[in-house]
């Protein structure tokens, strides 16, 4: 016998939905979602559909190489967002704890919404927890400003987190102005570095393991984690302070630059701190909550530096 149905039966056929900006698209395409529908705002026109009804989201900037800016504050985005850039495409996302993903041509975002795109080169995350993993290629991250910088070509804002790929080689270098709200990890594996480069007042690093730590620079507090070196330059007051386990601290000059820059390492408690001389007036090498010793050995030469211990 065949089921007998006792009450009316809504069926959504879904569907993809394509947008394409043209030659005379001004701005962003906007996307949001509310009320259960998906809102899409182009050439000065807001359209909608039902959020059940729409398979895919497909966003190409076109001839104008429109932006998209997503905003998810209201709800989360069900229907997965393609964009592409057209070759020189922006992308704005708008709400809390994204993670975003680049391997050097193509990216991701994930978190109340799931976008891919492609030719892009600039992001941008407005709200807090958003997060950038960097490609699987040996990459440099230029951190130049508040959350932001470069990394492979592309260039970001707003982010909070910055994340290495897995057994490669990163380095990390803050510039002047540049400052992170939350954490540089290295990634698992590998051989990463931090550099702080320009011209800054005073940076502190304070060791919380072999490989993690905060450094404050001029005042602006950068958690990191997975990293091995570390190397400063360009700072006039630089203060090194052990971990908390019990430090064989030694000072003494860098090997690999032997007659330009001064080395502060512990191997198993702290991060391996490479000073450059020209420039720094003052140098304090302390421990911390440990039975700690510092050694300094080899032939230092430090003209015009101020070195406490």
């Amino acid at each position: 016998m065949s089921p007998v149905l006792s009450g009316p039966v809504t069926i959504a056929f879904r569907s993809a939905w394509s947008v394409v900006a043209d030659a005379t698209h001004t701005g962003p395409i906007a996307v949001r979602a509310g009320g259960g529908d998906l809102v899409v705002t182009a050439h000065g026109d807001t359209a909608m559909r039902p959020a059940t009804t729409v398979k895919a989201l497909d966003v190409n900037g076109g001839p104008s190489k429109a932006g998209l800016s997503i905003d998810k504050t209201s709800e989360p985005i069900a229907a997965p967002i393609s964009y592409d850039g057209a070759g020189d495409g922006a992308v704005e996302i708008v709400g809390s704890n994204v993670t975003w993903s680049f391997d050097g041509a193509k990216g991701m975002a994930t978190g109340g919404l799931t976008l891919s795109f492609k030719n892009t080169w600039s992001i941008t995350a407005k709200g807090s927890g958003h997060t950038l993993v960097g490609p699987p290629t040996d990459s440099t991250w230029m951190v130049t400003g508040a959350g932001a910088g470069t990394v492979a070509g592309l260039a970001f804002a707003g982010i909070e987190n910055l994340t290495g790929a897995a057994d490669n080689q990163d380095t990390f270098v803050f510039d002047t102005g540049g400052s992170l709200n939350g954490i540089v990890d290295g990634g698992a594996g590998g051989l990463d570095k931090l550099v702080v480069q320009g011209q800054h007042a005073s940076v502190a690093s304070v060791a919380q393991g072999p490989n993690s730590g905060t450094i404050t620079l001029d005042g602006s507090v950068i958690r990191y984690a997975g990293l091995e070196p570390i190397t400063i330059s360009g700072v006039s007051n630089v203060v090194v302070t052990g971990s908390a386990s019990d430090d064989i601290i030694t000072v003494h000059p860098d090997p690999a630059n032997a007659t330009t820059h001064v080395e502060v390492k512990s191997p198993s408690t702290m991060e391996t701190v490479s000073v450059q001389i020209a420039g720094t007036t003052s140098l304090t090498v302390q421990g911390a909550a440990g039975r700690d010793s510092i050694t300094v050995d080899g032939s230092l030469a430090l003209p015009s530096v101020a070195l406490a211990i």
